[in-house]
Protein backbone atom coordinates (compact mmCIF):
# COMPACT_ATOMS: atom_id res chain seq x y z
CA UNK A 1 0.00 0.00 0.00
CA UNK A 2 2.90 1.96 0.63
CA UNK A 3 3.83 4.86 2.95
CA UNK A 4 1.52 7.36 3.55
CA UNK A 5 2.51 11.50 4.31
CA UNK A 6 0.18 13.44 5.98
CA UNK A 7 1.28 17.54 5.79
CA UNK A 8 -0.52 20.37 7.30
CA UNK A 9 -0.24 22.76 5.45
CA UNK A 10 -1.08 23.47 1.46
CA UNK A 11 1.17 25.74 -0.01
CA UNK A 12 4.56 24.39 -0.37
CA UNK A 13 2.75 20.89 -2.10
CA UNK A 14 0.66 23.39 -4.24
CA UNK A 15 3.66 24.96 -5.26
CA UNK A 16 5.53 21.79 -6.36
CA UNK A 17 7.88 21.82 -3.78
CA UNK A 18 7.54 18.29 -2.78
CA UNK A 19 8.86 15.22 -4.74
CA UNK A 20 6.32 13.22 -6.72
CA UNK A 21 6.81 9.38 -5.66
CA UNK A 22 4.88 6.88 -7.19
CA UNK A 23 5.44 5.08 -3.90
CA UNK A 24 3.70 7.67 -1.22
CA UNK A 25 -0.05 8.58 -0.46
CA UNK A 26 0.51 12.13 0.31
CA UNK A 27 -2.61 13.72 2.11
CA UNK A 28 -2.69 17.53 3.42
CA UNK A 29 -5.39 18.62 6.17
CA UNK A 30 -5.55 22.06 7.82
CA UNK A 31 -7.73 23.33 11.18
CA UNK A 32 -9.91 26.03 10.09
CA UNK A 33 -9.25 27.45 13.74
CA UNK A 34 -11.94 28.03 15.66
CA UNK A 35 -15.09 30.27 14.90
CA UNK A 36 -14.70 33.64 16.78
CA UNK A 37 -18.73 33.74 17.20
CA UNK A 38 -18.98 29.72 17.91
CA UNK A 39 -21.15 29.50 21.31
CA UNK A 40 -18.74 27.08 22.95
CA UNK A 41 -19.76 25.71 26.23
CA UNK A 42 -16.61 25.51 28.26
CA UNK A 43 -15.00 29.14 29.33
CA UNK A 44 -12.09 27.13 28.00
CA UNK A 45 -13.60 27.11 24.75
CA UNK A 46 -14.48 30.37 24.59
CA UNK A 47 -11.22 31.99 25.53
CA UNK A 48 -10.14 29.62 22.61
CA UNK A 49 -9.12 31.07 19.02
CA UNK A 50 -6.46 28.25 17.92
CA UNK A 51 -7.89 24.90 18.25
CA UNK A 52 -7.31 22.99 21.32
CA UNK A 53 -10.56 22.96 23.23
CA UNK A 54 -12.65 25.00 20.68
CA UNK A 55 -14.78 23.46 17.96
CA UNK A 56 -13.37 23.81 13.98
CA UNK A 57 -13.92 22.51 10.89
CA UNK A 58 -11.17 21.04 9.27
CA UNK A 59 -10.10 20.88 5.27
CA UNK A 60 -8.55 18.04 3.83
CA UNK A 61 -7.01 17.15 0.28
CA UNK A 62 -5.55 14.11 -1.25
CA UNK A 63 -2.59 15.39 -3.03
CA UNK A 64 -1.00 12.03 -4.61
CA UNK A 65 -2.44 8.47 -4.35
CA UNK A 66 -5.69 6.37 -4.92
CA UNK A 67 -8.48 7.96 -2.82
CA UNK A 68 -8.95 4.38 -1.34
CA UNK A 69 -6.36 5.42 1.20
CA UNK A 70 -8.53 8.51 2.17
CA UNK A 71 -10.32 6.13 4.35
CA UNK A 72 -7.22 6.33 6.16
CA UNK A 73 -6.88 9.77 6.47
CA UNK A 74 -10.26 10.20 7.88
CA UNK A 75 -9.29 8.33 10.87
CA UNK A 76 -7.51 11.39 11.56
CA UNK A 77 -10.66 13.41 11.44
CA UNK A 78 -11.41 11.77 14.48
CA UNK A 79 -12.68 13.43 17.82
CA UNK A 80 -9.31 12.17 19.43
CA UNK A 81 -6.97 14.22 16.80
CA UNK A 82 -5.04 17.19 17.43
CA UNK A 83 -7.86 19.07 15.61
CA UNK A 84 -10.49 17.82 18.31
CA UNK A 85 -13.05 18.43 18.59
CA UNK A 86 -14.06 18.69 14.62
CA UNK A 87 -17.50 20.38 13.95
CA UNK A 88 -16.96 19.92 10.11
CA UNK A 89 -15.20 18.21 7.64
CA UNK A 90 -14.48 19.44 4.09
CA UNK A 91 -12.89 17.55 1.32
CA UNK A 92 -11.19 20.08 -1.49
CA UNK A 93 -8.44 20.01 -3.61
CA UNK A 94 -4.77 21.01 -2.83
CA UNK A 95 -5.04 24.08 -4.48
CA UNK A 96 -8.60 25.42 -3.43
CA UNK A 97 -7.03 25.23 0.27
CA UNK A 98 -3.21 27.04 -0.78
CA UNK A 99 -5.51 29.96 -2.16
CA UNK A 100 -8.31 30.09 0.55
CA UNK A 101 -5.43 30.14 2.93
CA UNK A 102 -3.66 33.04 1.14
CA UNK A 103 -6.70 34.86 0.42
CA UNK A 104 -7.81 34.72 3.97
CA UNK A 105 -4.28 36.34 5.35
CA UNK A 106 -4.81 39.19 3.22
CA UNK A 107 -7.64 40.00 3.53
CA UNK A 108 -6.91 40.03 7.43
CA UNK A 109 -3.53 42.18 6.99
CA UNK A 110 -5.69 44.53 4.78
CA UNK A 111 -8.47 44.68 7.92
CA UNK A 112 -5.60 45.64 10.18
CA UNK A 113 -5.57 49.02 9.77
CA UNK A 114 -9.23 49.59 9.56
CA UNK A 115 -9.83 48.18 12.97
CA UNK A 116 -7.09 50.58 14.33
CA UNK A 117 -9.33 53.59 12.39
CA UNK A 118 -6.56 54.11 9.97
CA UNK A 119 -6.92 54.02 6.04
CA UNK A 120 -5.92 50.73 4.75
CA UNK A 121 -3.24 50.51 1.77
Amino acid sequence: MGTKVMLLDAPAPFAGHLPERRDLISFVSHPCHPLICNDETTEEGRRDYFGVAATQSITSALMQGRTRPLRWARRWRRPSTPCAPILRSYRLTVGQMAIMELGLSGWLLSQRGSARGEPTR
